[in-house]
């Protein structure tokens, strides 16, 4: 039973349904409710980057890793921020490496200003459901950045075998691009997590992943398939960026 919950909470149509839609296209609510949002936000990150609260260290190496954002857990000072009517702490993963992976290819974003713009096109169910990550794409583009939304072909030719499965191309995509942008299914967490990866800075085989938990700045894997084999997780889609 709870495969088949799994399954069904990750399938492609439940997620698109939820997440996939189009908000650019219409008046998006939660721009109407979180009018008040972007003083505010402005305020509480002044506070927090003063006290080094969310934006820390921690790298493989020197550069501007030490800005990125990775303290968005519960309890910790992305509380303070919100995202339409919720609180970045939980459902801000997408916006974060949105921020990250402009960072790295040499932007700098404005964390309150990205967040309002998410507000207006790209979030979902008044910022309860995150940010879809056809805005996260879109958002990339807009900055003049070279990236591609790819989908992870679930249920497409194997039905059990093909669950969860990470196309080849992904793992070239991460090796040939400066980071890739993942949202997967987390079954251990009964929700959707978005992470940047970037492929490993000190010259060693395998991947960083950045704010993918909270009791640590990153995860070091192998490869993409081998972070899904050990974790559970199940992709969704991929963002490459350049």
């Amino acid at each position: 039973m709870q495969r088949f919950i799994d399954r069904f909470q990750a399938s492609p149509l439940v997620y698109r349904v939820l997440y996939g839609f189009r908000p650019g296209r219409l008046p998006n609510p939660a721009a109407l409710f979180s009018r008040h949002n972007y003083p505010r936000n402005c305020r509480k990150l002044q506070a927090a980057l003063k006290k080094k609260e969310l934006a820390v260290g921690g790298s493989p190496q020197e550069g501007p890793q030490a800005a990125f954002l990775l303290r968005q857990h519960t309890g910790g000072p992305a509380d303070e921020l919100r995202f339409g009517l919720a609180p970045m702490s939980g459902v801000g993963c997408e916006i974060m490496a949105c921020f990250n992976a402009m960072l790295l290819c040499g932007k700098t974003p404005h964390l309150p200003s990205l967040i309002r713009d998410f507000e207006h096109r790209g979030c979902s169910l008044l910022g309860f459901l995150g940010t879809a990550p056809a805005a996260v794409h879109r958002r990339l583009c807009n900055e003049g950045l070279q990236a591609e939304l790819l989908w992870a072909p679930l249920y497409e030719v194997g039905g059990d075998e093909s669950f969860g499965a990470v196309p080849p191309v992904w793992e070239d995509h991460l090796k040939t691009h400066t980071c890739v942008i993942i949202t997967f299914w987390w079954p251990q967490r009964y929700g959707i997590h978005t992470v940047m990866l970037q492929k490993d800075p000190s010259g060693q085989e395998g991947l960083c992943a950045w704010n993918y938990r909270g009791d640590r700045d990153f995860y070091h894997y192998p490869s993409i398939e081998k972070m899904v084999q050990l974790t559970g997780i199940v992709p969704i889609s991929l963002i490459t960026v350049q």
